[in-house]
């Protein structure tokens, strides 16, 4: 039985990007680059240095999206592969909201990046300045053919 591709869960955090927010700098009616306390999942609450909690709710987002997202059957042969890189945002409710494709592949996959992004689990919400505010986020999601 042939196997059919799969998606790359191996990946560079510097894929995720971001920079530090000036607090002068930040558009509280925007989303987001980086703020205070990074959206992180409930399953990372208890890691209680930020930066590990927001390497925890990366790798969960990336786990996340290979476990759902499926290389689409009809492409199967075709040799089509590459990097969809997706962007959204976690709103002030810890939902994801606005997600797109920002560089795409192929229909197909750009689509099924898409799903599974569109289906990650609440977060806990981004907080700047003791307010609960929106983040984006922009994320490789690579699918190769073994």
């Amino acid at each position: 039985k042939k196997e059919l591709p799969a998606i790359d869960d191996t990946f560079n955090m510097d894929d995720f990007g971001g920079q530090d927010v000036v607090d002068d700098d930040l558009d509280l009616e925007g989303p987001a680059i980086r703020v205070e306390i990074m959206p992180y999942f409930i399953d990372c609450e208890n890691v209680l240095d930020r930066d590990e909690q927001e390497l925890c709710t990366n790798q969960k987002i990336i786990s996340e999206v290979s476990r759902i997202a499926r290389y689409p059957a009809h492409l199967q042969g075709t040799g089509i592969e590459g990097t969809v890189y997706v962007s959204f945002v976690v709103d002030e409710a810890g939902k994801v909201t606005k997600a797109k494709v920002e560089r795409g592949v192929h229909k197909a996959l750009d689509k099924e990046a898409l799903k599974a992004v569109n289906a990650l689990p609440r977060f806990e919400a981004g907080v700047q300045q003791g307010k609960k505010v929106k983040v984006i986020y922009n994320i490789p999601v690579r699918f190769i053919v073994k």
